[in-house]
């Protein structure tokens, strides 16, 4: 095991969503696609599910979205989106 950078932020578990729900991709799934290399994605979009949550209080509820290709082609993790929580049922 790797250790971690002094300057480093560990988030918990609970914290982390590696998937939405089929409800929410029906139905928001547009929103979830962000700019990819084009060695994921020939059209240099792709749909990211995973998501890192910043925040849970208030309206704003910042995310992160991610692809994790670390053990992939590119060998790191796809940042897409990083901002206020996006559409679901919760917040439509």
């Amino acid at each position: 095991m790797t250790t971690p950078v002094a300057s480093a932020r560990i988030f918990p578990v609970k914290q982390i969503a590696m998937g939405e729900t089929e409800a929410t991709l029906t139905a928001w799934g547009d929103e979830r696609i962000f700019p990819a290399p084009e060695e994921l994605d020939p059209r240099g979009r792709m749909q990211m599910e995973a998501h890192l949550k910043l925040g849970s209080k208030g309206s704003i509820s910042p995310r992160i979205y991610f692809y994790d290709d670390s053990r992939g082609v590119t060998g790191k993790v796809v940042v897409g989106y990083i901002g206020p929580h996006l559409t679901n049922r919760k917040t439509s």
